[in-house]
């Protein structure tokens, strides 16, 4: 599974203010062949997950929505930034 995700995250798309073509920022580009294989690691797993005590649920879960809302407000940071001329701030 870890292999998967660094070979997802190793390719890499440049977002570019269309205004003046600068690079914004940068993000992970999947392809199709990249979901299926997310789909079958994910689909391997669900035994072992389905086994799985609540609270260890809660707990992945709450993290996988912390993640989502930081990659949020990432990405809404560099929509300002491209359209807004607001600087990016970590």
């Amino acid at each position: 599974m870890e292999n998967i995700r660094q070979e997802v995250l190793a390719k890499v798309m440049e977002l570019r203010n269309p205004a003046t073509e600068e690079i914004i920022d940068t993000a992970s580009a999947a392809n199709a062949a990249d979901v299926e294989r997310a789909v079958a690691a994910a689909q391997a797993a669900f035994p072992v997950w389905k086994k799985t005590t609540g609270g260890i649920k809660g707990r992945t879960a709450d993290a996988g929505r912390r993640l989502v809302s930081a990659i949020m407000r990432r990405s809404v940071a560099v929509v300002a930034a491209g359209c807004c001329h607001n600087p990016i701030s970590s």
